[in-house]
């Protein structure tokens, strides 16, 4: 019998924090970027690397370490055995004490893009779909959401939106998790400059075409909603590989 000890493997990123850790993958401690987002006293952070960098990896740590989320049971979800024997754990009580604290919105604009406004208008409506499904626990046994206001949540779940409830989703979704939980909400975005990218791309081979203007408005009216005053908002990270003004 081989004395040679079992090397864990490399993988793909998985679609979860705690997958590396329930599959045996290799993970590089960098969890003291969580020490440093909360010491830094900034609710919101912008940051940009190039792409394999391991900005999406990042944000699905900072997931499992805030979120606040209810099992099958309706008893919050404990994470920690994920981060056991990793630095953040060691980082003190101030930084702890934000562990599973904040509903999370986690959205990708990863696929929101297309050769037409109305084909990037459907695709945010399918992002925004995938960040609530989630959440659908912490909403079942709420009656503080009006009729209205049960509507759009209930559109937002399909993923059938008007553009105008879209634009406003950051800012409406934080409010009723926080009226929900009565607790702040961390709003995590990944690939934010993937749909300008694509439609500046878009116009330089379609010149007179304006999807690039139509799709700054839209997607900076989304942004704004969730960031900008924001009172709800406990920490909002914004990740992309290029800086846009």
């Amino acid at each position: 019998m081989s004395d040679t000890p079992k090397l864990a493997p490399f993988a793909e990123i998985s679609e979860s924090f705690g997958d590396l850790f329930d599959q045996g993958i290799y993970y590089v401690d960098k969890t003291d970027f969580i020490t440093y987002l909360i010491e830094q006293r900034r609710n919101i952070c912008v940051f940009t690397r190039p792409r394999r960098f391991g900005k999406t990896l990042m944000l699905r740590t900072l997931k499992a370490f805030f979120e606040y989320q209810l099992d099958a049971d309706g008893k919050p979800v404990d994470n920690r055995r994920y981060f056991e024997g990793l630095k953040v754990m060691r980082a003190g009580e101030h930084v702890l004490k934000h562990f599973g604290q904040y509903p999370v919105i986690s959205i990708s604009f990863k696929d929101v893009w297309g050769s037409t406004y109305q084909s990037v208008v459907e695709q945010l409506n399918e992002a925004v779909r995938l960040a609530v499904k989630s959440h659908k626990s912490l909403f079942q046994t709420s009656s503080k959401l009006s009729h209205v206001d049960c509507e759009i949540l209930q559109n937002y779940q399909d993923g059938v939106s008007t553009e105008a409830n879209l634009r406003q989703f950051l800012g409406k979704y934080t409010g009723w998790l926080n009226d929900v939980t009565n607790r702040k909400v961390v709003i995590l975005l990944d690939e934010y400059d993937v749909p300008l990218q694509r439609a500046a791309i878009h116009d330089i081979h379609n010149p007179g075409d304006k999807l690039y203007d139509q799709t700054v408005e839209l997607i900076g009216q989304f942004i704004s909603a969730g960031f900008k005053s924001n009172s709800n908002l406990a920490f909002g990270i914004i990740a992309g590989c290029m800086r846009v003004a």
